[in-house]
């Protein structure tokens, strides 16, 4: 429908036209490197799940228009379970991690591991020419380093990026999928 210099929500209501909000199937996400000596730990992603606060990247970046997805399945498949999320809770973060043998001294997590002492800090891989991205990455640090875990973000043109990835030259690297699968719901 050709609307003109007239906005969608100008034209609801009219001429039979109406607006229904949809459920996308594509999302950004952080891919963790699970290959990574720290990331390796389990908990170590939890206390990491725990310390964003998706629903503040959500509302400031995208302006609330997006919903916090803690796995790709649809929302209403027979296959999602809401009860696998991860709320916002940075003190649980640090129980997490805590509970998992770290200590925080010295402005840094830190873990003893086969006489050798392995220190909490991760780069964070973002394309520097999404401008979304970049900002999330920046709550992303900040929530981390609320909690004590050290960021550095490496902004990386697109075919560094693409190349970095291709190469699991990362920790976490913020990225985008399209699930094109729509599972059936029974």
């Amino acid at each position: 429908m050709y609307l003109g210099s007239q906005s969608i929500e100008d034209t609801i209501g009219t001429i039979g036209s109406n607006l229904q909000e949809i459920y996308g199937r594509k999302f950004d996400y952080l891919a963790i490197n699970t290959k990574s000596n720290l990331l390796s730990e389990k908990e170590v992603r939890k206390a990491i799940n725990y310390a964003i606060n998706k629903q503040e990247i959500i509302n400031t970046v995208y302006n609330g228009k997006y919903l916090q997805a803690d796995n790709p399945l649809e929302y209403g498949s027979y296959l999602y379970n809401k009860s696998s999320s991860y709320e916002f809770n940075q003190e649980k973060a640090k129980k997490t991690l805590q509970n998992a043998g770290w200590n925080y001294m010295n402005g840094t997590w830190q873990k003893k591991r086969e006489y050798s002492t392995l220190r909490l800090r991760i780069n964070l891989l973002v394309q520097s020419t999404n401008e979304a991205r970049v900002k999330v990455a920046e709550i992303i640090k900040r929530n981390l380093e609320e909690v004590g875990i050290q960021v550095n973000i490496i902004s990386a043109r697109d075919w560094t990026y693409e190349n970095n990835i291709k190469n699991k030259n990362y920790d976490i690297v913020i990225t985008r999928s399209y699930c094109r699968i729509k599972p059936r719901s029974f």
